[in-house]
């Protein structure tokens, strides 16, 4: 009878490189195996010897199988044998490779052993490659900015009240002179996209020019005029108390839901282009029943990150202004233009544009 009829093997899945092999546990102390028992103390002579044993057991049933003519692979397959005798076969490869293990000081080479073993083809050990997705991907530092400039002086001029006036109330107890946004880099974030290559820009580019049929269709029948109410603040990372910028918001009206419609008819289409992936929306809400993303329209006033103080940057006491001041009126504007910059070069007056794109209805996108 056939020792090996009856085996039972379990399977495991290991990843070696990116791919993952299914392999079988062998427990050579099994006695379907008829290896000698081990010593209660090893050494690199008796495993040696017990792997030879082995080895020379496998190759036995292989002559056995070449003299009555019957290949491994003809099998009665009811019996489930075809995989077992396959198992078998391969553990010859196992066999050889961990006594040369045993035998050999070389790290390197032991590794380099190993994974050659391992990609040997079999119809057991077949490989499954995991596809790579886009969350397999690490998220990249975001360099440029989408976003809609502040092109109306009277809201500027309103804006720039405000500062002075939020610079009265704090008395200077918090607040450091360089951290005032300038007047003109006013700009409501739409988008943070990590534009790392002069390709990666180009693509960007052409996503947002190839939109100018969609958004001239979209806003073609609307009037397109956001009130600019409130303020609000974002927190220092792990300090509740502090606040690291200061911001203007957007009221919620008919007006606003048009730009929430709008930017997510940009965003789907950056994704969907690969421009940006999923796991990069870090501070976008997705609404899965809507099938939407939601954008916290802001405007800074205040930002800490440009300027450090005693060589480190600190935050400032931003509760009491929010909570002051959480009503105020900015008034309107209407947006003119969509702008893609670098994050460093947020300029306002769009000097060096690298393309430009006329939608009638007075709305432009432009790309620096």
């Amino acid at each position: 009878m056939d020792p090996l009829r009856f085996a039972k093997f379990e399977f495991e899945e290991t990843e070696v490189d990116g791919v993952v092999y299914r392999l079988p546990v062998i427990d050579l102390k099994k006695e379907v195996f008829q290896a000698p028992k081990r010593k209660q103390k090893n050494n690199k002579e008796d495993d040696v010897s017990r792997y030879k044993f082995a080895q020379q057991f496998y190759r036995n049933v292989e002559d056995e199988e070449e003299q009555n003519c019957q290949p491994s692979y003809q099998v009665n397959v009811g019996d489930g044998m075809e995989e077992i005798v396959d198992a078998a076969n391969d553990l010859e490869e196992q066999v050889d490779f961990e006594a040369d293990k045993l035998a050999s000081n070389d790290k390197e080479d032991q590794s380099s052993l190993y994974k050659e073993t391992l990609k040997k083809e079999s119809p057991l050990f077949v490989p499954k490659v995991k596809k790579k997705t886009q969350f397999d991907t690490e998220a990249r530092q975001f360099t440029h900015c989408l976003y809609l400039p502040v092109t109306s002086k009277q809201l500027s001029k309103k804006l720039v009240d405000f500062q002075y006036k939020v610079e009265s109330f704090d008395g200077g107890k918090s607040l450091y002179d360089q951290w005032f946004v300038e007047e003109s880099t006013f700009h409501f974030t739409l988008l943070l996209l990590p534009l790392t290559n002069k390709e990666a820009v180009s693509k960007a580019a052409e996503v947002i020019q190839a939109l100018q049929p969609e958004l001239e269709k979209f806003l073609a029948d609307k009037d397109f005029v956001l009130t600019v109410r409130g303020v609000g603040h974002f927190t220092m990372p792990g300090q509740a108390d502090e606040s690291s910028v200061l911001y203007a918001e957007i009221a919620e009206n008919k007006h606003y839901d048009t730009l929430v419609d709008l930017t997510d008819m940009i965003i789907k289409r950056m994704l969907l282009e690969n421009v940006i992936y999923e796991n990069e929306l870090g501070f976008i809400e997705y609404d899965e029943q809507l099938d939407k993303y939601f954008v916290k329209f802001h405007l800074s006033l205040i930002n800490t990150s440009l300027f450090k103080i005693e060589g480190e940057y600190i935050g400032f006491q931003g509760k009491p202004i929010v909570e002051k001041f959480k009503n105020e009126n900015f008034g309107t504007f209407k947006p003119k233009t969509i702008s893609l910059s670098r994050r460093k070069a947020v300029d306002g007056a769009h000097a060096s544009s690298l393309a430009r794109v006329t939608i009638p209805t007075d709305v432009e996108i432009t790309i620096q």
